[in-house]
């Protein structure tokens, strides 16, 4: 089959699309952002002493629908869809460390649940800052996520009843974070 060609104005109009749909996707720096680079040796995300240190957000159980149907033309249903819409900071707890930086914490917990995932909305993250989504026992972790594009980030998903939410951030950009808890994911397959 001979390629597709396309005259020079739809070649000219595809590039400006591309070029617009790739500059929409930046991400706008914060006020934090002063020009100073990074520190560089941020804390392990989700420590041993996260759960020690961190409150717990119990959820609605996570139960597999009664009218279930596993119809090959039925779109596949995994989760149940557990809205919160709560601003992070206003849920987790901070710990600043020595070091310069700060950990903002969450443990999330659906009963019955065989994994769990996270939709962030009107996340503002400041130059430097990461977001973690980890397993209790530490064997898997999801992240560092750097990037919030449009203010959104859903995390991939964490086996299990529990998982465990952690931004790091330096200290003195902390003031510049944000996040709402929109949504978490209670998986039931």
């Amino acid at each position: 089959m001979p390629p597709i060609r396309f005259p020079y104005r739809c070649r000219a109009l595809a590039a400006g699309l591309i070029a617009a749909l790739l500059g929409g996707c930046q991400t706008a720096p914060s006020a934090a952002d002063d020009g100073t680079p990074p520190l560089r040796n941020a804390p392990p995300a989700c420590a041993a002493n996260f759960a020690a240190r961190t409150p717990l957000l119990t959820l609605p159980r996570t139960e597999a629908p009664a009218d279930l149907s596993d119809s090959k033309s039925a779109p596949l249903v995994f989760a149940n869809d557990l809205k919160i819409d709560k601003s992070l900071l206003r849920a987790a707890q901070v710990t600043r460390y020595d070091n310069g930086w700060s950990s903002i914490g969450l443990r999330l917990r659906s009963e019955g649940a065989r994994s769990l995932s996270v939709h962030l909305s009107e996340v503002a993250l400041p130059r430097g800052a990461e977001i973690w989504l980890c397993a209790p026992d530490g064997r898997t972790q999801q992240g560092p996520y750097r990037e919030a594009v449009g203010g959104d980030l859903w995390t991939p998903v964490i086996a299990g009843e529990e998982a465990w939410l952690e931004v790091l951030v330096e200290t003195r950009r902390q003031d510049a974070f944000k996040a709402r808890i929109a949504d978490v994911y209670g998986g039931f397959r």
